[in-house]
């Protein structure tokens, strides 16, 4: 568990602390290690990660074995929108980043042909094996993260379609009001920035 907080302790996870860098976004700064956990975990084929607000409820290698049989990244499917450019005007309109960066990334991704309606994804989990061409795939996510919205699912699937990278979906949404059979989504505790990586055996 990657955690910001000297008070968080826990009989399940190892802690990794984090420095705060009060030069950097801090919630891009928490996406660095969930793209590039294969530079911070380089011993494990697996990893499962977890954002703070989120509660593992199946085993991560029962979870492995359901979900990476045929592919080697598994997230969940957004349950209102299928396509990155009305999830941009939702985040434009939401007030989530800076509107003139949306607007040029969304027409980055128009001049080079990344259809409309072609899914959009859900990033509070990852699952994945660490294959060369996943790692690949993940450095190249965050590369595109660091030069456009800080919002890491306008940029995920366009770097999939881009790399040809094939996607499981976990099944079902995972809210505060709707339970998921393998997670759960919890309540955020405020000025806590908690990130939770699973090894999966």
């Amino acid at each position: 568990m990657f955690t910001d907080s000297f008070e968080l302790q826990s009989d399940t996870w190892h802690i990794e602390m984090l420095k705060p860098d009060l030069l950097v976004d801090p919630r891009r700064q928490s996406r660095m290690i969930k793209w590039l956990v294969h530079k911070y975990l380089t011993d494990y084929e697996y990893t499962l990660w977890l954002d703070g607000n989120m509660r593992l409820i199946t085993p991560a290698g029962k979870l492995v074995k359901m979900f990476l049989a045929t592919q080697d990244i598994a997230v969940f499917r957004h349950m209102d929108r299928s396509c990155i450019y009305a999830e941009a005007e939702d985040c434009i309109s939401g007030q989530l980043d800076d509107p003139d960066i949306i607007k040029r990334q969304m027409d980055k991704y128009r001049k080079l042909g990344y259809p409309s309606a072609n899914g959009l994804s859900e990033l509070p989990a990852i699952l994945r094996r660490h294959t060369k061409e996943i790692d690949t795939f993940s450095e190249a996510v965050w590369a595109e993260h660091c030069t456009q919205s800080r919002r890491d699912q306008l940029c995920f699937d366009f770097v999939a379609w881009q790399q040809g990278i094939q996607i499981t979906r976990f099944p079902g949404k995972v809210t505060a009001k709707d339970l998921n059979i393998h997670f759960e989504k919890v309540q955020h505790k405020e000025n806590n920035r908690t990130y939770e990586f699973k090894a999966a055996e």
